[in-house]
Parts: C-alpha cells; sequence; structure tokens
C-alpha cells in the first residue's frame, strides 16, 4: 500500500497493490490511517509511518472510512 497526507492532518491510503496484505484485509483508497499499533498517526508524515513498521513482520492499524466505523485489522508483511 502507499501512504498520503490527508488534509486536516494524518495519513490516508492512497494506492494498493492486488493482493497484497491491505487489500486482503478489505483496507480501500482513502481509507484513513488513524493508528499503528495504538500510536496516533494524526501528526504523522508517511516516512514516519514506514519507519514505524520497519523490520516487523505484522502490525495493528486502525483505520477510518468515511461514513463508517473505525476498524482495527492487523497486517502481515508480504515476503
Amino acid at each position: 500500500f502507499t501512504l498520503a497526507p490527508r488534509d486536516g492532518g494524518g495519513l490516508t491510503l492512497s494506492g494498493l497493490f492486488d493482493g497484497g496484505p491491505a487489500a486482503l484485509a478489505g483496507l480501500e483508497v482513502g481509507d484513513a490511517l488513524q493508528a499503528i499499533d495504538g500510536q496516533a498517526t494524526q501528526d504523522w508524515m508517511p516516512a514516519q509511518a514506514w519507519q514505524a513498521l520497519e523490520g516487523r513482520g505484522k502490525a495493528r492499524f486502525e483505520v477510518a472510512r468515511p461514513a463508517a466505523e473505525v476498524r482495527g485489522v492487523v497486517l502481515a508483511r508480504a515476503r
């Protein structure tokens, strides 16, 4: 997946790879990334998210979709 800064702060999923962990977990382009492993991403830029994920096999993401509830998913890195 790819990330972009979101208007008003935070991060949004800007792209998904077909068959990748994020797509298989049901995430969609435009979902707002609210936290990684419980750490809020409101003030982060994409590089900070990638640093937080570096070297990790999996992480828990909290995402919000317009007009939907916040949901948590655990993503494992594709090898």
